[in-house]
C-alpha cells in the first residue's frame, strides 16, 4: 500500500470517526493484513517472535499514560526499558 494512498483517504474522510466506519476499512484492512502476513513469512522465528512481542506490547500498553498505571515504579538509578513498537528499527545484527 502506498503511503500517498493512505494520505488521499485521510483527506477524504472524516478524521474522528472510527476507522471501522469508515468507507475504505474494508480494503484497507485487507491490504494491511496482506502485507502484514507476507512481512511476517519471510523473517527468521528469532526477528518474528520479538516483532509480535512487541506488537502484543504495544496493544496492552498504548493507553497508560505513566509506569504508575502500568503498576510500575521508577526511581532515580532504574535502568531504562524503552518499547519503540514498529517504529523501532534494530541496527544491531
Amino acid at each position: 500500500m502506498e503511503v500517498k494512498q493512505l494520505y488521499e483517504i485521510l483527506e477524504d474522510e472524516y478524521k474522528e470517526q472510527s476507522v471501522s466506519n469508515s468507507k475504505h476499512w474494508n480494503k484497507l484492512w485487507d491490504l494491511y493484513v496482506e502485507e502484514k502476513s507476507a512481512d511476517y513469512q519471510t523473517l527468521p522465528v528469532k526477528e518474528a517472535i520479538p516483532r509480535m512481542i512487541s506488537d502484543q506490547n504495544l496493544r496492552i500498553r498504548r493507553h497508560f499514560n505513566n509506569c504508575i498505571e502500568m503498576g510500575l515504579s521508577i526511581r532515580v538509578g532504574d535502568i531504562c526499558f524503552i518499547d519503540y513498537g514498529e517504529a523501532y528499527i534494530n541496527e544491531i545484527v
